[in-house]
């Protein structure tokens, strides 16, 4: 069976004018489905069940509308997943490396983070005053 569908929004603005139809082989039932891509949502339509009228009569169908909002989303998060998988890849490979270190800073050789040495001065506290006397090493 065919059930003719007219989406109306905001008074007289036609979102859908199409049809859906669901088939019934043996004890299965195939439901084609419509779906609708927007920017801010997408509208998912099935046809839930359909009822022929006697001869003459009114036919009546169930038709379910589904919006989904902000699918937009999901699609930017995957470009920015696939995005930063690439710009790892490239900053493995060895043109990557060397593009990384010529637009890298260079950190200044402090006194207290060279390797190896947490500090060129000893602290020692002296008892009597609770005051730190520096002592070099």
């Amino acid at each position: 069976c065919t059930a003719f569908i007219r989406l109306i929004e905001n008074n007289d603005d036609v979102v859908i004018d199409d049809q859906i139809s669901k088939r019934i082989v043996g004890n299965q039932e195939t439901t084609q489905i419509y779906l609708k891509h927007q920017i801010h949502r997408d509208l998912y339509i099935t046809l839930n069940s359909a009822t022929p009228g006697a001869e003459g009569g009114e036919n009546s169908a169930t038709i379910i509308v589904r919006e989904i909002p902000g699918i937009i989303l999901v699609w930017t998060g995957t470009l920015f997943t696939i995005s930063g998988m690439l710009l790892t890849m490239f900053t493995e490979w060895k043109p990557g490396k060397e593009w990384l270190r010529s637009i890298g800073k260079e950190v200044p050789d402090h006194w207290c983070c060279r390797p190896g040495r947490m500090s060129d001065t000893t602290l020692l506290l002296n008892p009597a005053t609770h005051s730190s006397v520096g002592s070099p090493r």
